[in-house]
């Protein structure tokens, strides 16, 4: 019972339609793209068509290690009309990437600053696949067959077919590089954040800097009101005195005793006198202070 229940399983697998993914065979990709357009008389490079959409197909060892999708109405070189012609959507763009994925899980490694935000550089956590979506197509490669191929790159080999290349023609001109801006920098939000911390301390640290004058003004100025109270107290306790000695100067008898007091009455009027020019001082000062601003709000 056990064998015939594989047997279907195994009879059913072969009649499912070809993959036609990374790790397929000729006859699979045939099956799933459609019309051969071009092929290599090797029959390592095969292209196809099908509803507008061309896949192109490079086999090594009878296995696709490499395929492109692309849109036929997608160009070579895009220059100054780069997003205006026609090409996958994030969500297409997704479906071409999950059906190579072959059971593992795509993440982006890197992105095209230029581009949309699916555009970039894709890798399977299994490291065995890369990928390229951009305007002009996505591309899916296995890795270990590009390795193989710059492994086979023998750069004296390369000029000497450039040399062929270039036989019978004596034009030099070198292709003039626009120097594009760099793009800007995308802000890092730890970085912004650090940014925001400083300029709140610093607001702070204002804030605490004006509080610290304003008591300090505060101080100075209850110091000034409460020295300007006392020598107010003192003058009005010299009136009390000079009162007093009016009453002692009436009541004077003897001329020593007259004496001693006008002595002591020009004493106090000294003294009164100082006091008079030191409450002015005092009362100007009172006059000029000004209460200090009130301090910014941090936002």
């Amino acid at each position: 019972m056990r064998k015939l229940i594989l047997s279907v399983v195994l009879n059913f697998a072969l009649l499912l339609p070809s993959q036609g993914r990374i790790g397929d065979d000729q006859k699979a990709c045939a099956a799933r793209y459609g019309i051969v357009i071009e092929e290599s008389p090797d029959g390592c490079f095969i292209g196809f068509e099908k509803d507008g959409i061309r896949v192109t197909c490079r086999f090594a060892e009878g296995k696709c290690s490499a395929i492109s999708y692309s849109l036929l109405g997608t160009g070579f070189v895009a220059c100054e009309e780069l997003g205006k012609e026609p090409r996958f959507t994030k969500e297409q763009a997704a479906r071409i990437l999950n059906l190579n994925r072959g059971g593992a899980t795509w993440g982006q490694e890197t992105k095209d600053s230029y581009g949309e935000k699916q555009d970039g550089i894709y890798k399977t956590n299994d490291g065995k696949l890369h990928a390229l979506v951009n305007s002009v197509a996505v591309n899916v490669e296995s890795i270990a067959f590009q390795k193989a191929k710059l492994a086979k790159i023998d750069p004296a080999a390369v000029d000497k077919t450039l040399t062929s290349f270039e036989r019978g023609t004596s034009d030099v001109q070198s292709p003039v590089i626009r120097n594009l801006p760099d793009l800007p920098k995308p802000p890092d939000p730890l970085e912004e954040s650090i940014k925001q911390l400083e300029k709140s301390n610093k607001e702070q640290q204002k804030n605490m800097e004006h509080q610290n004058r304003a008591a300090a003004e505060a101080m100075a100025s209850l110091d000034l009101i409460a020295k300007r109270v006392q020598k107010r107290q003192d003058m009005r306790d010299m009136l009390v005195k000079f009162k007093a000695l009016e009453a002692d100067l009436a009541a004077a008898k003897s001329p020593e005793v007259l004496k001693a007091l006008r002595a002591k009455e020009a004493a106090l009027t000294d003294e009164m006198n100082q006091a008079a020019k030191e409450y002015e001082v005092l009362d100007a000062e009172f006059k000029k202070s000004k209460p200090t601003d009130t301090p910014p709000v941090s936002k």
